[in-house]
Order: C-alpha cells, then sequence, then structure tokens
C-alpha cells in the first residue's frame, strides 16, 4: 500500500505529483478492465436468456398447437358421444 503523502511535500516535489496520477491512472486503468470483462459477461448473459426466450416461444406455441388439437378431439368426441347416445334411445 503507498505510504500517504503530505499534501505539501505533494506540491513541492513534481516526481511525486507524477507516481500519484501514474497510479491513480493506473488503478483507473484496472477498473475500466473489470467493467469492460463485466459488461462481456452481461452481454453473453443476455444472448443466453434471448435464446432462452426464444426457445420457450417455441415450446409455447407447440404447446399452444398441441391444446387446439385436444380441444378439436374433444369436441369429435362430444359429438360421438351424441351420436350415440341418439342411437341408444332410438325404439
Amino acid at each position: 500500500m503507498e505510504e500517504p503523502v503530505e499534501l505539501g511535500e505533494m506540491n513541492s516535489n513534481p516526481a511525486l505529483i507524477q507516481l500519484h496520477l501514474q497510479t491513480q491512472l493506473t488503478q483507473l486503468q484496472n477498473q475500466l478492465t473489470q467493467l469492460q470483462t463485466k459488461l462481456t459477461q452481461l452481454r453473453t448473459q443476455l444472448t443466453q436468456l434471448q435464446t432462452q426466450l426464444t426457445q420457450l416461444k417455441t415450446q409455447l406455441t407447440h404447446l399452444k398447437t398441441q391444446l387446439n388439437q385436444l380441444k378439436t378431439q374433444l369436441t369429435q368426441l362430444k359429438t360421438q358421444l351424441t351420436q350415440l347416445k341418439t342411437l341408444l334411445t332410438l325404439p
């Protein structure tokens, strides 16, 4: 860890000022690199989530189609049941 430098000492020593500024610049560059890495990770996660969403939408569409087919089959079965009941009530 860097020793604290008295403000008056820094003002009278350009080399200390340069060292201090260089240290701050390095810290900021490191923070920027970390933020860029995090941004890349978040973009990757977003892409994965978008892919999952697309897959879920496709599955939902498939399930809706299956539901509609089942509804149609149910309607057909009800019709057949009604026809059978009619036949059974005939003399």
